[in-house]
């Protein structure tokens, strides 16, 4: 009952900001460069070969909701109605844009606004929250899933439909140094998240075999979390220079006050608090009959800890792995102020030139690798505790 009175409400809020998205008179703006201002426009115009269809598909949405709000049982109408929405809407948007920008030279282009983005929010947050009220998998689910996918592979193919919006121009006119800039992410969070998690578990497991350790890796982990991300940045570069200097090997090395190491040493910090609380929970939460029977069987402590503890404890260690990575994800974004490479390069060369678009396309990649990196590591511990039988 509570469930689906949340559900009710979300979809509610996920109305209120579609209808917020098509009242804004930002919801584009059209521009013959990529530095122009140029002159806003609105959900209308954009629309005005199908913004009729769009409306009556919004009010379809509205009275689907309270029908299956009034009978309180789940329908695959919702999201069947709130894709055809986003289908019909995006391929006029694109429509609109290569019309509109065919006069202007090949700098020209439309820039998303906020009435967009409020409008694709709404949109999304309709379709996900009613396709989400069953927790088993439904063939509902699968459908919308595969629909979308569709959808997006259509557009990838027909590559011409969206050459005007400004985030795919940015990312066409500079694939060489997305693609570089995107493996250079890659490799910064992944190396400072499996560096936090083999320190993390080490630590966590000494601290879970000794309570007063325990206190000082709660203290170690937790004040890296205290200091702002720029902040630990530049307290860790300024020593790192400094030791560089003095030992200009160390420079040669890659280890100087500026580039990848800095950047990496401060997500390794940032990964202790999410990844050692995640392993002592999970060290903890062993029963002590189990140890019992472990010692019984003869095993002794380093084959209790590999074959017992470490086993038991992986899936909590998995969850704040998770949450470690995704935090690195966006956390790595800073490594472009101080040489460390990544998209967060691109990111403030967009904001040094006002260029929007690239700011807006290097930010998307980043969550787009935060949500699949989540995702893939749910599904991974979700296997592990489905094995385990603890689903």
């Amino acid at each position: 009952m509570k469930a689906n009175k949340h559900h009710f409400y979300a979809s509610l809020m996920g109305i209120g900001i579609l209808l917020m998205g098509i009242l804004s008179s930002r919801f584009m703006t059209l521009r013959e460069n990529r530095i122009e201002v140029g002159h806003p426009v609105n959900f209308i115009t954009v629309m005005k070969t199908s913004w009729v269809l769009i409306a009556v598909l919004c009010i379809s949405i509205i009275l689907a909701l309270l029908v299956t709000k009034k009978i309180k049982r789940d329908l695959l109408i919702i999201p069947i109605l709130g894709y055809l929405t986003f289908a019909i809407s995006f391929y006029t948007l694109t429509e609109y844009a290569r019309i509109e920008t065919s006069e202007f030279t090949s700098a020209g282009r439309i820039t998303l606004n906020s009435g967009f983005w409020l409008y694709y929010i709404g949109l999304m947050i309709l379709i996900f929250n009613n396709i989400s009220k069953k927790e088993k998998s439904t063939p509902g689910k699968s459908l919308i899933f595969i629909l979308l996918i569709l959808f997006y592979l259509i557009f990838m193919y027909q590559g011409n439909l969206m050459d005007s919006i400004g985030i795919i121009k940015e990312i066409n006119s500079r694939s060489d140094q997305f693609l570089s800039a995107l493996l250079e992410h890659l490799v910064l969070t992944f190396s400072a998240g499996f560096s936090g998690l083999l320190f993390g578990v080490f630590i966590s497991y000494w601290g879970y075999r000794n309570s007063k350790i325990k206190k000082v890796v709660s203290f170690i982990s937790s004040s890296a979390q205290v200091i702002p991300t720029l902040s630990l940045l530049g307290l860790i570069m300024i020593p790192l220079t400094l030791l560089a200097t003095q030992f200009p090997i160390l420079e040669k090395l890659g280890l100087g006050g500026i580039g990848f190491f800095p950047a990496y040493l401060v997500l390794t910090l940032y990964t202790l608090l999410p990844i050692t609380s995640s392993a002592l929970s999970g060290f903890e939460g062993i029963s002590k009959d189990v140890l019992l029977a472990a010692k019984a069987m003869g095993l002794n402590s380093k084959e209790i800890c590999f074959k017992v503890e470490l086993p038991l404890a992986t899936p909590s260690i998995i969850s704040g792995f998770r949450v470690a990575l995704v935090q690195g994800t966006g956390n790595a974004i800073l490594a472009g102020l101080v040489g460390g490479g990544g998209l967060g390069t691109l990111l403030f060369l967009g904001l040094a030139q006002s260029a929007s678009d690239l700011v807006i396309a290097s930010a998307l990649m980043v969550v787009l690798i935060s949500l699949v990196l989540n995702k893939f590591l749910y599904l991974i511990q979700s296997i592990i505790m489905m094995k385990r039988g603890h689903l």
